[in-house]
């Protein structure tokens, strides 16, 4: 039997969804990660196990774009601001 590969073609499409979009997901571990999608960039918040931590990405040619599964992750700003609120206290604590 030989190795067989799968072929998957990017296909994008419009929403009806204005940015900013915030998501939640969370890892096999049960931490959370919210995310916030805008114009420019795609911010990072991870609760890991050796604490916050925050990345920015915000490259030249930024493009807003998530895959169709992540349109169930979408979530409120408020708990996206809430996380962003707690990992910014506990940056300064250290």
């Amino acid at each position: 039997m030989k190795l067989k590969t799968v072929k998957f073609e990017r296909v994008e499409t419009s929403t009806e969804i204005e940015l900013p979009v915030y998501l939640y997901e969370q890892d096999e571990f049960c931490y959370d990660t919210y995310i916030k999608i805008d114009a420019t960039s795609r911010t990072t918040i991870s609760n890991t196990i050796t604490g916050m931590v925050i990345t920015v990405d915000c490259r030249h040619r930024f493009e807003p774009t998530i895959t169709e599964h992540e349109l169930g992750k979408i979530t409120k700003k408020e708990y996206y601001d809430e996380h962003l609120i707690e990992a910014l206290k506990s940056l300064t604590k250290q």
